[in-house]
Parts: C-alpha cells; structure tokens; sequence
C-alpha cells in the first residue's frame, strides 16, 4: 500500500473529533433508563467506528459518501441558525461543523485523492492477482 498522507490522518482525526460533542451531549442528555437507548448507542458507536477505520484504510466509497453527509450537513447549518433553538450546549453544532469543515478540505486535497486513487487500483490489481 502507499504511504498514507497526513491529510487523510487529519481528516480522520477531525472527524472523529466532530463526533465526540454530539455523543457526549447525547450521553448527559439520553433516556439511559430505557433499553431502546443502550441498543441504539451500541449501533451507533459501531457504525461511526466502521466508517472511520474505513476511511483510514483507503475505501473510495466512504470518502464520497462522507464528503456527501458533510456538504449536506454544511448546507443545512443555515437552517440551524436561522431557528430559535432552547439547546443546552449551543457550542456543539458549531464545533462539529468546523471540525467537519476541515474533514472535507482534507478528504478533497490533491494528496488525498491520489492516495485514495492509488490504494483502489492496489486492491484491484491484488483481486486480479489472486482470481
């Protein structure tokens, strides 16, 4: 495999990052006492490692569809501002969005690209190989 560059550690980083205030709000805010919530925090605790391992690693796919989640996510923070809102922690969107911000500069950097570029063609040739 290539050598990973530090754009894509920064981004990985910065992502998860970004999910630390939304699930720590999320943990003083739950309904602990419900078993639905301990299922649902397991799923998405799970989900959230998947896709960060797989950006690490290399899966194209999980660059665009993250890139995809975050501009959408970037575009909605309009809306977001534009509504009174009574949250407890009003600094965790605004964190989240700034940390996603420097996510998807990172993923769309010329060395990022190349990496992830090179790394498919390396899984491909590999299938190749062994078919």
């Amino acid at each position: 495999m290539p050598p990973r560059p530090r754009t894509v550690t920064i981004a990985v980083v910065c992502l998860a990052l970004s999910f630390v205030p939304g699930l720590a709000t999320w943990i003083f805010t739950g309904r602990w006492d419900l078993p639905s919530t301990w299922f649902l925090a397991l799923a998405i605790c799970v989900l959230l490692w998947l896709n960060l391992t797989a950006l690490y690693q290399g899966r194209n796919w999980v660059r665009w569809l993250n890139l995809l989640l975050i501009a959408v996510g970037l575009l909605a923070l309009r809306t977001l501002f534009a509504v009174p809102s009574n949250a407890s922690f009003p600094w965790v969107p605004v964190s989240q969005t700034f940390l996603q911000a420097v996510t998807l500069i990172c993923l769309l950097l010329p060395s990022s690209s190349q990496w992830y570029s090179q790394v498919t063609e390396v899984r491909r040739l590999r299938k190749r190989a062994a078919a």
